[in-house]
């Protein structure tokens, strides 16, 4: 599939799909990546989605086989986790609600943003699992 140029390529070829905007398209994108991403969670191990490092070689294979999609998916996707738990990390000791309190002193006459500094929010995760 992806050496025939994607579903996107191949999407393009099919009658009436040229009429299409490049908005609704980028959606349906979305919504089949979505799936894939959920497909290779749901083929990992609870343990496998607790602890990622653990995912080498042999149960990426395996987490491929079971979710319908290649080792480079699951590359693609732990890789994505990685980089999204950084930028949390670096969110987190308090960072998050700093930058709410500044937000809250935004509010324009029209009303602008509520006053999120009086909102309770929960600590943003840190750990090494996906969330489900």
């Amino acid at each position: 599939m992806e050496q025939m140029g994607g579903i996107e390529a191949l999407m393009d070829k099919m009658p009436g799909m040229g009429q299409i905007p490049q908005s609704v398209k980028n959606q349906m994108m979305g919504a089949v990546e979505s799936k894939k991403m959920v497909a290779i969670i749901n083929s990992m191990t609870p343990k496998e989605r607790t602890h990622t490092k653990l995912i080498k070689g042999s149960r990426k294979n395996r987490i491929a086989r079971g979710s319908g999609t290649g080792p480079q998916d699951v590359n693609k996707l732990l890789k994505q986790f990685e980089k999204m738990q950084k930028q949390m990390k670096k969110m987190g000791g308090g960072k998050m609600q700093k930058m709410i309190q500044k937000m809250g002193g935004m509010q324009g006459a029209e009303g602008g943003l509520p006053d999120l500094s009086k909102m309770k929010l929960p600590p943003m995760g840190g750990g090494n699992k996906f969330p489900f």
